[in-house]
C-alpha cells in the first residue's frame, strides 16, 4: 500500500507541500495568495506509469465496461456525455413536474 503507509520509503509519494504564491504586492488579505502543491516527482512518475499499465490491462481484459465507466478513461469523453444525459433528465423532470432522483 503506497498511500497511508507508515513506511518512510513510501510516505513521500502521497504527500504534497502547499506553497502560497502572492498574486500582488498586498500580502495582508488571504485572498491575494494562490496555493500550489509541490509533489514528489518520482512518486508522480511512478503513479502515472502504474495508472497507464493498470488501465491498459483492465481495458484489454474487459474488467472495465466503457459503456458504463466513462471518467478517467483515455480517449473517452464521458463527462460531456453524462452531463448531457443529466441535463436532459432535469429538463424532462421540470417539464413534466416530476421528481428527479439520482444515484451517486
Amino acid at each position: 500500500m503506497l498511500c497511508g503507509s507508515t513506511s518512510d520509503t513510501h510516505i513521500g509519494v502521497c504527500v504534497a507541500i502547499v506553497a502560497l504564491l502572492a498574486k500582488s504586492e498586498d500580502l495582508a488579505p488571504p485572498g491575494e495568495f494562490r496555493p500550489i502543491a509541490l509533489l514528489n516527482a518520482e512518486g508522480r512518475l511512478f503513479l502515472t506509469l502504474m495508472n497507464a499499465r493498470l488501465s491498459s490491462f483492465m481495458l484489454k481484459n474487459r474488467y472495465i465496461n466503457t459503456r458504463i465507466q466513462k471518467g478517467f478513461i483515455e480517449e473517452v469523453a464521458g463527462c460531456i456525455e453524462h452531463s448531457e444525459v443529466a441535463h436532459e433528465a432535469m429538463l424532462d423532470a421540470h417539464a413534466h413536474k416530476k421528481n428527479l432522483r439520482g444515484i451517486s
